[in-house]
């Protein structure tokens, strides 16, 4: 019920956007800040923010729905001219994940039809690899330093790589039955960071040993999502159902979670990222 209510107050908001463009001042302790929305040139709902990314020029590419029929839209939208670009219409299912390659092609995975997708802005192109294992719902997706992309399977309960050299995936299971992966990180060193939903823990891909660890969460039934890493090292998440933001360190292995001020039926936490000076930044 909390999840639907809060669903229900963003698609109010979505709807009184495409009427005008409102500005909102938030006051919080002696910092104002300001938020602006700009009316998207489609009756589509943007997709939830798995499926929203900044690229390397700083534009911004989401994923809206149920304008056409049938049909799903990627769109690109530049802030310096605020020129929205919607002629990357196609029939791919919802995108579970964005993320760029040095060359700037956009990348995203399938969430619904079980696939990985790249789309070249230079040539309008797009080209798709169907995941080994049928049904995975592949979720999120981060570039490694060589170029490979790591995704998770939500169903499939795996976590993948595709090597774009080779067009070549290699799967590993992940070690907690129906654990339901859902956000993803890189750090330094390669290792691959995961929430585990359903599994309520965080889990770890050592790439070099081709090994997992999984820390369970102090907070049961939190429902992790969204996940990011700071310059640390350190793994923050949300925790959806916990209604927390928790800090894993590597290092000793200790959480700290943090409550929102925020309860119950007004916070239903999901994305979740850590800019690059340390600041934790997460819907709810």
């Amino acid at each position: 019920m909390r999840c639907i209510t809060r669903a229900f107050v963003a698609l109010l908001i979505v709807t009184l956007s495409a009427i005008m463009l409102i500005p909102l001042a938030i006051v919080h302790g002696s910092n104002v800040v300001y938020l602006n929305e700009y009316t998207i040139p489609t009756s589509g709902v943007p997709f939830y923010g798995a499926a929203t990314a900044v690229d390397h020029s700083g534009n911004i590419w989401f994923y809206d729905t149920f304008d056409t029929p049938g049909y799903y839209d990627l769109w690109r939208y530049v802030p310096s001219t605020g020129v929205y670009s919607s002629s990357f219409t196609h029939s791919y299912a919802l995108a579970g994940g964005i993320g760029f390659d040095s060359s700037g092609n956009v990348w995203f995975s399938g969430y619904d039809d079980n696939t990985l997708n790249e789309f070249v802005p230079s040539t309008g192109k797009f080209s798709s690899w169907t995941i080994p294992t049928s049904n995975s719902n592949p979720h999120g997706l981060k570039f490694d330093s060589a170029g490979n992309i790591w995704l998770v399977e939500e169903s499939g309960n795996k976590v993948p790589r595709f090597v774009v050299s080779t067009s070549s995936f290699t799967e590993w299971t992940i070690p907690t039955p129906s654990s339901s992966p859902w956000g993803i990180g890189i750090d330094s060193t390669g290792n691959i960071w995961f929430t585990e939903r359903d599994g309520n823990k965080i889990g770890e891909f050592v790439a070099a040993t081709m090994s997992f660890n999984e820390y369970p969460i102090p907070t049961a039934s939190s429902s992790p999502r969204g996940l990011g890493l700071d310059s640390s090292g350190n793994v923050w998440f949300a925790e959806e159902s916990g209604d927390k933001i928790g800090k894993f360190v590597p290092s000793t292995g200790k959480f700290t979670e943090y409550p929102l001020p925020t309860k119950f039926f007004l916070s239903c936490l999901n994305g979740l990222t850590v800019d690059s000076t340390g600041v934790v930044w997460f819907a709810e």
